[in-house]
């Protein structure tokens, strides 16, 4: 018994360890099965491909095979009980036998799927003795971002016609005979809608819906996503004559500035404004500004963002003395980094008056390449819009008028951004620490000096840009402690 219970004891040892290592074994083999043989939904679906050898079938009962080609894994469901399926999916190349049991006249839909492809077969179950009618699609929805055209299987037992209640969808032909036609459906980028195309005979509707998306990238808020149209802070593709031969890119927003991070930066929407908000301006104010006085780039004591300054000894202390202040050190782009435009010194200037007048009113077809218009997102925002030298109207954007000026909304907007325009938006003006005008007026800087002595006296002015509600759109001197925006260039090469 002593030998026996010894000889026991290692036996269940033994067995235990050898249980335990086939544990192990097993847990390694099915995992490395799992691994090899057994590829992941998202395996087969990457880059897959899918079609079927029948999209459309009458029948009154019996069986009938669908051979699916596909690259990975698919799936396959009928949508009556009546088709039945001999498999419900597979991965590969397979055969699909379908069983259709006797009954009154109905439909059914076999849905194929290898991830985000499908394949649509049509069954018409007709009834023994019974005139067979019929109208079926081999798709009946999309939706889709941008524009899209596709071409599908209409299978009708009579004369059919196909409209639409939308005028941006096409749908050709618009009418066919009995038996299987190809119709094309197709609708160009634009603004998110619904749609429906309806095919109708003697005896059947089908529906075609289409949800369409614009190709607008968008923010977390939903707000397009305008430095996707921006390279370094200027508006990409988009150049302006200035001057015979010299050409210019436009920063994508107005300059703003932080004293307390002591940051420059470009709004990053076209129509981006401070505002009232500007009254707080300080050393120590830690909030954006938009409005500056003339060459207040920061240099030296006097020459910084935040000079509220405005009485006549004080009017020397803005900009340069006598002088333009283009790409000098009180050209606030060419002293600055901007954060979002390069980050660079140098990289950037204010133009001069002569400039802006070219620009206006100079070069070529200059009248019908400018004008008034307002943006709405959810609070219409007035400003001069600029097109660029070489201009496309969006179809889907309305034009500029020299009567009326248009609204776009913000999609339209990215759409005209997107060809060139530029905006500037009425940001008001501020005298010392009050703010007036905003959404009525624009004034925006220039880098060029306006210097006059007077019977011994001194004028010490800058020229400005600025446009009225009147619609007036001129190139004036004005005193430099006046708050105006700030819209840069970069020149190119």
């Amino acid at each position: 018994m002593k030998i026996f219970g010894i000889q026991y004891f290692i036996n269940t040892n033994i067995m235990k360890r050898i249980l335990a290592l086939l544990s192990v074994f097993l847990l390694v083999f099915a995992t490395s099965c799992k691994k090899n043989d057994e590829p992941s939904n998202s395996d087969h679906q990457k880059d897959a491909t899918l079609s079927i050898s029948l999209d459309f079938k009458v029948i009154t009962s019996g069986s009938f095979d669908v051979d699916v080609t596909c690259s990975g894994l698919w799936k396959a469901e009928s949508d009556k009980s009546w088709a039945r399926l001999s498999i419900g999916g597979g991965v590969g190349d397979s055969q699909v036998t379908i069983t259709v049991d006797p009954g009154a006249q109905d439909y059914a839909i076999v849905t194929f799927t290898a991830g985000e492809l499908t394949a649509t077969l049509n069954i018409v179950r007709s009834s023994d003795g019974a005139d067979v009618t019929y109208l079926t699609l081999s798709s009946t929805n999309i939706y889709k971002r941008g524009s899209f055209s596709t071409t599908i299987k209409v299978n009708s037992s009579s004369q059919w016609t196909a409209s639409c209640d939308k005028n941006w969808v096409s749908v050709s032909p618009i009418m066919g005979q009995k038996g299987q036609t190809d119709v094309t459906i197709s609708f160009p980028d634009g603004e998110d809608g619904n749609a429906v195309v309806t095919f109708m005979n003697v005896t059947n509707t089908a529906k075609y819906e289409i949800t369409r998306r614009n190709d607008i990238p968008r923010l977390a808020d939903g707000m397009p996503d305008f430095t996707t149209l921006t390279e370094n802070g200027r508006v990409s593709g988009s150049t302006f004559s200035v001057a015979t031969n010299k050409k210019v890119y436009f920063a994508m927003g107005n300059l703003q500035y932080n004293s307390m991070q002591n940051k420059w930066r470009f709004a990053e929407k076209p129509w981006e404004t401070i505002g009232e908000t500007n009254s707080g301006i300080s050393q120590y104010y830690n909030q954006w500004i938009d409005l500056f006085g003339w060459g207040t780039s920061g240099v030296g004591s006097f020459n910084v963002p935040w000079q509220t300054a405005s009485s006549g000894e004080a009017m020397a202390l803005y900009g340069n003395f006598d002088k333009d202040i283009v790409k000098t050190d009180k050209d606030w782009g060419y002293y600055n980094a901007i954060s979002n435009g390069g980050n660079a010194k140098a990289l950037w200037r204010t133009m001069t008056s002569d400039e802006w007048n070219y620009l206006l009113n100079q070069r070529s077809n200059a009248a019908n390449r400018r004008g008034f218009a307002f943006i709405d997102d959810n609070d219409k925002r007035y400003g001069l819009v600029l097109l660029p030298d070489t201009w496309q109207q969006p179809s889907n954007a309305p034009a500029l008028n020299p009567t009326t000026p248009p609204t776009y909304t913000v999609e339209q907007w990215y759409r005209m951004m997107k060809a060139g325009a530029v905006f500037l938006p009425a940001a008001g003006q501020r005298y010392s620490s009050g703010v007036s005008k905003v959404n009525v007026e624009g004034h925006y800087w220039t880098g060029s000096v306006y210097y006059k002595v007077k019977n011994g006296e001194y004028y010490f002015g800058a020229y400005q840009v600025q446009f009225l509600n009147t619609r007036a759109l001129t190139v004036e001197n004005t005193a430099r402690w006046y708050g105006c925006s700030v819209r840069l260039v970069q020149n190119v090469k």
